[in-house]
């Protein structure tokens, strides 16, 4: 009786088992990459087919340009995902491309045994362009939608012209501005007044549309010794801020280094607002100070201009992958950040890999935003993972173009990790390396950040490396011999 009754609880243990997972959909196409984004899928068979019917794939801005893109993943983590190069069926693979959704509505079927996947049924959404002499007469300005029935553009600036509605390359035309109801005749052109437009909507099943004219609030800019353009000349501040309101008001990507700021209106000095504490403060007296010993980086700024209150929030770069330690979940710190001087090229020394895809997120956070590549060791910007190679690499990358580098691998044939060993380690005063038959003639230590904090030349088998004034976590010693060179992982405690 006990034996029946192990075995009924371990049957029962392994259907519970199967079926604990959770296999969803995630990306640009059902409404973004972040956390709270996943749309779940459900399982009738023990947990291998996964479907969902009358599924609504849209585009949504990813990285300022809009994409619909999805993969699976299990869980609502990027531990275990797929993805392929093909629509409307293919087999994903772990890691693989993002699946690229031509719009519509689908039922989706995924098997996580195989892979197979397939998108059926439903009509593609009608994709609108706005165009005409008001835009750019060559390309347009496709709209977003969520149903396939009202399409929006938010802030939008046009020219003085004419335009009409594209739906899936049928013309449809007015005349009538700033509102009105298309007509269909494609000679009919809405007169348009030059300007910057808070948001512009077109209904496609009743032809309704509607050009809101966008407020004009003062202008605020960043100035200082801290900032790119420094203090202002006779020209228009160079680092112009954002808003909707007239109150709140953001600038991206600011390069900071130490040195002074001031926020100010309408390129003059009155009014203005500083407050002299970094990186976030009320509205006071003095200008707000960079203190010298604050590594230069790049910031988000947001002010309100009521209160005087403002923030910079600093924004990191980091690596992560297979390759680079694992895919990480949302919000988590990621080991592999990318430190620079200019707030444009970003360095990383001594990065260890392994042979798997790599890619590059904003701000410990797929919501942030993330790029890939198709070449390794080095290549330029596209959402594809990096296949990258074991090895350990300096790397290197701008953040403006998505070019990157990560060199030749440090480690060569004739020199490999097994070659030395390093004890104790962990430690919590120093570290013997020792290269047995091979002389050491150097030994540069580097935090997770890739930042130097230990640098020793010798000519000697066996390197004391001096850890006491280290804090805790873990190094990489990137160590030279008369062979070559490898790295050795180390722990302070």
């Amino acid at each position: 009786m006990k034996t029946k009754l192990f075995y009924l609880l371990m049957c029962l243990f392994a259907i519970t088992a199967t079926n604990a997972q959770t296999i969803s959909l995630i990306g640009s196409g059902v409404g973004g990459w972040g956390v709270n984004n996943d749309t779940d899928l459900t399982s009738t068979d023990g947990g291998v087919t996964y479907s969902a019917s009358a599924v609504t794939f849209s585009p949504s801005l990813d990285n300022a340009v809009l994409k619909c893109e999805v993969k699976f993943r299990q869980d609502h983590a990027w531990d275990i995902n797929w993805g392929s190069a093909s629509f409307p069926s293919g087999t994903g693979t772990q890691n693989g491309a993002n699946i690229v959704v031509v719009p519509g509505t689908y039922d989706v079927s995924f098997n996580i045994t195989t892979g197979a996947y397939s998108f059926a049924g439903g009509a593609p959404i009608p994709v609108v362009k706005l165009f005409g002499t008001a835009t750019d007469p060559s390309t347009g300005i496709q709209m977003n939608t969520a149903d396939g029935v009202v399409y929006t553009l938010g802030t939008t600036t046009l020219l003085g012209g004419n335009a009409q509605f594209d739906v899936d390359a049928t013309v449809v035309g007015a005349t009538a501005f700033p509102s009105g109801t298309a007509t269909g005749v494609a000679d009919d052109f809405i007169p348009v007044t030059a300007g910057k437009y808070s948001s512009i909507t077109y209904n496609n099943d009743s032809g309704a549309y509607t050009f809101v004219i966008a407020p004009i609030f003062p202008k605020v800019a960043i100035v200082g010794s801290a900032v790119p353009g420094g203090w202002p000349g006779s020209s228009e501040d160079q680092n112009q801020m954002k808003t909707t309101d007239g109150i709140t008001y953001t600038f991206e990507k600011l390069f900071v280094i130490p040195g002074a700021i001031v926020f100010r209106q309408d390129n003059t000095w009155s009014p203005k607002w500083d407050g002299g504490t970094f990186p976030t403060g009320p509205d006071g007296s003095g200008d707000i100070i960079v203190p010298a010993e604050t590594p230069a980086g790049t910031y988000n700024v947001t002010l309100n201009t009521t209160s005087g209150l403002y923030t910079f929030t600093k924004i990191t770069y980091s690596l992560v992958g297979g390759g680079a330690g694992g895919w990480p979940n949302d919000p988590q710190t990621d080991t592999y950040q990318l430190t620079s001087v200019d707030g444009i090229n970003y360095t990383l020394a001594g990065v260890v890999l392994t042979a798997d895809g790599v890619k590059f997120r904003l701000n410990n956070a797929w919501a942030g935003g993330d790029w890939g590549g198709t070449g390794f060791p080095s290549g330029t910007k596209t959402s594809d993972n990096i296949p990258a190679v074991a090895g350990t690499y300096n790397l290197t990358v701008n953040v403006l173009t998505g070019a990157y580098d990560f060199g030749t691998a440090l480690a060569v044939k004739n020199f490999s990790a097994g070659s030395f060993k390093a004890y104790p380690n962990p430690t919590q005063n120093s570290w013997t390396i020792s290269g047995g038959t091979n002389k050491i003639t150097s030994v540069h230590v580097y935090d997770m950040l890739g930042r130097s904090v230990y640098t020793k030349a010798t000519s000697s088998n066996d390197v004391s490396v001096n850890a006491s004034n280290l804090s805790k976590g873990t190094y990489f010693a990137k160590v030279s011999t008369e062979n070559g060179t490898s790295t050795v992982k180390l722990v302070k405690e």
